[in-house]
């Protein structure tokens, strides 16, 4: 399974010790994220990229972003989504979950990607008649 976007908006798929796995990070995960942390996902998500900068990373708040995706999965706890970090590394980790936040920013009328933190826009798309 790639790391590509499927039919369900912001929706970013993986495989990680022998199973398939879908990170998503819809308003419901957001609002978990926001609920066990008192900041908002976007905050936490900011957080974490200016981290990668400086030598104050917070794994904790990384882990807690990349569990909200995961929260629609029966069974997920804490504790299995930094296993699954674990399994695909802390790149390909961040990777993941860089692509399923910039997923879940709504579309400016632009065709842009949103408010995400470090969103680059879509490539143009050319109409057929």
């Amino acid at each position: 399974m790639s790391g590509s976007l499927n039919s369900l908006r912001g929706a970013v798929p993986f495989t990680a010790d022998g199973a398939d796995y879908i990170l998503r990070l819809t308003t419901n995960a957001q609002v978990r994220y926001q609920d066990a942390a008192k900041e908002t996902a976007r905050a936490g998500m900011k957080a974490v990229l200016a981290a990668l900068e400086g030598d104050d990373f917070d794994l904790g708040r990384m882990r807690r972003l990349f569990a909200a995706g995961l929260s629609h999965m029966a069974g997920m706890t804490d504790d299995r989504a930094g296993d699954l970090m674990d399994a695909v590394g802390p790149a390909e980790a961040m990777r993941l979950l860089l692509e399923a936040f910039t997923a879940s920013m709504p579309k400016s009328a632009e065709g842009d990607a949103g408010n995400a933190p470090g969103a680059t826009p879509p490539p143009p798309t050319t109409a057929t008649s």
